[in-house]
């Protein structure tokens, strides 16, 4: 340790004036280097509740949440890094000849890109919200391009759903029209079973045949009852003569409506009678059920159709402003004296191996080496 520090003293001026030669020249260096100025916007993603009509429109029971969660941040990160938001700030800021990029030549959008990324990041805090920063040599460029960044990023994210949205009406709408066809076909076969059987409401025409019938039988047995009292009259009344013959004949029609009603008459063609509606009422009833299902399916697509339109006009925004970028006074780098005290404390360790090393080496016995 003390040959050490005795080496040292030796070498003083060389430790001194080596570390202080690296300064003066890393300190010159460092006047050409230019300076850069960062501008940063701080936003929070927006969850995609805000887009969702069941959840806009207070249809669905879930809470509707305002902030994005992990989800949408990454997806906002993944989107800020993407090809169509750097091209766009390309285009809009002319960088190819801000950064002196010819843009005729083959690799010219990879070169803007790739120095654009250079100068352009988005993190996320700790607090989940996301931090997007752009370096320029002139602040208000930078300023400017960190809120025309987060503006096209927020408009590449709607768009993003919206289009999705637009893509989910188109499929309702197609999924419409091949219900309203078959709802059509449904339609025609059960009118078409409706005029063969004579059945329109299965429920209120069951229950006046049900009705008619019972009152007929009813006037069928009293009428019998009175020709039978008549007929046991021992008198050649005039009156009581036409009298049964009303009732006969009275009594031959109720027998006959009768018949028709239960579907023992089978002489008249598509009569109103108990077996032909017994034999309709199965397939008017499942056409109907049908037709009424068609119907509800239809309609509630519509309505969804509608919800979602009006979810697709809204003005949704995906990001939620916390801070506009705002245009630096301060230098973000070079920092030249961290720059020349590094570049110092470096030249001066190494200037200190140096001479260990060389006086060590000086100190060993190097005759093994020579020709015998």
């Amino acid at each position: 340790m003390v040959s050490a520090v005795k080496t040292l003293h030796a070498w003083r001026k060389p430790l001194l004036v080596m570390p202080l030669g690296v300064a003066v020249l890393t300190a010159v260096i460092t006047l050409f280097l230019p300076d850069y100025y960062s501008s940063t916007t701080v936003f929070y993603a927006a969850s995609q509740d805000l887009f969702k009509p069941q959840k806009v429109f207070g249809y669905s029971q879930s809470e509707m949440y305002y902030y994005g969660g992990s989800e949408d941040i990454q997806r906002v990160i993944t989107s800020a890094m993407s090809h169509p938001v750097m091209d766009h700030l390309i285009g809009e800021f002319d960088l190819y000849t801000h950064y002196g990029i010819s843009p005729g030549t083959p690799k010219a959008d990879y070169k803007a890109r790739a120095k654009l990324r250079d100068r352009y990041q988005i993190i996320r805090t700790k607090y989940d919200a996301l931090e997007l920063t752009v370096e320029d040599r002139d602040p208000e460029i930078a300023a400017a391009m960190a809120n025309r960044a987060r503006k096209v990023l927020n408009d590449a994210l709607t768009g993003i759903i919206k289009n999705s949205q637009r893509d989910l009406v188109s499929s309702y709408t197609t999924a419409i029209a091949a219900k309203e066809k078959a709802l059509t076909a449904v339609e025609d076969s059960l009118r078409k079973f409706q005029s063969l059987y004579g059945i329109y409401d299965t429920e209120a025409q069951a229950e006046f045949l049900s009705t008619l019938i019972t009152s007929v039988e009813t006037r069928l047995v009293r009428e019998r009852g009175a020709l039978d009292s008549y007929k046991n009259m021992n008198t050649s009344s005039k009156n009581v003569a036409d009298t049964i013959r009303h009732l006969t004949a009275s009594l031959a029609g109720l027998e006959m409506q009768r018949d028709l009603l239960t579907g023992k008459d089978t002489s008249v063609t598509n009569a109103y009678s108990l077996d032909r509606f017994s034999a309709g009422k199965g397939r008017v009833e499942q056409y109907t059920d049908a037709y009424k299902k068609a119907v509800n399916s239809v309609n509630v697509d519509k309505e969804m159709v509608k919800q979602m339109e009006a979810a697709l006009a809204l003005d949704v925004t995906a990001l939620h402003l916390v801070e506009e970028a705002p245009v630096p006074v301060k230098k973000a780098h070079p920092k030249r004296t961290i720059i020349v005290v590094a570049a110092s404390a470096i030249a001066f360790l190494l200037t200190v191996f140096y001479v260990l090393l060389l006086e060590s080496l000086r100190k060993e016995d190097w005759s093994f080496l020579k020709w015998s």
